[in-house]
């Protein structure tokens, strides 16, 4: 018997009732910051023990590479010139093609360190969509629920 481990947020804001709700395989998402900044915060606040005890509590927001805004966001430029993300970046320095995760990148992270094979969360194909998930999803660090 195969077990299938799904991440599911406890809530889904009705402010966001509009949303496409979408269950991806956890493996074909793209976390966006590189995972040692994604480790590193999340031993720093405590993320883990938090998922651990409390579950995820808010779904992630997720979309395609074809949207231009995406390709401003995830290839930005540090002041040096050099891309931030450049493990985003393909053989001929193009954004590489998927699912990017927009909010919740730390969520995604623990899923894929704890074996999950899917998760839950919104399709979103603007900025503003992102701004909107962002105000009613997320927990300022230091009020992470443990």
């Amino acid at each position: 018997m195969v077990l299938i481990k799904i991440l599911k947020p406890k809530y889904w804001p009705k402010e966001l009732d509009g949303l496409t709700r979408a269950t991806w395989k956890i493996n074909d998402l793209r976390i966006i910051p590189s995972c040692d900044w994604i480790i590193n915060r999340s031993k720093e606040f405590g993320y883990n023990e938090s998922f651990n005890n409390v579950g995820m509590v808010f779904p992630i927001a997720v979309s395609r590479s074809d949207h231009s805004w995406v390709e401003k966001r995830v290839l930005l430029k540090n002041e040096k010139g050099e891309y931030k993300n450049p493990h985003h970046l393909s053989e001929n320095n193009d954004l590489i093609k998927g699912w990017y995760v927009h909010v919740g990148n730390k969520r995604v992270q623990y899923g894929i360190e704890n074996n999950y094979d899917y998760i839950m969360g919104y399709i979103i194909t603007t900025p503003l969509q992102r701004e909107r998930v962002k105000k009613y999803t997320h927990i300022p660090h230091t009020e992470i629920p443990k």
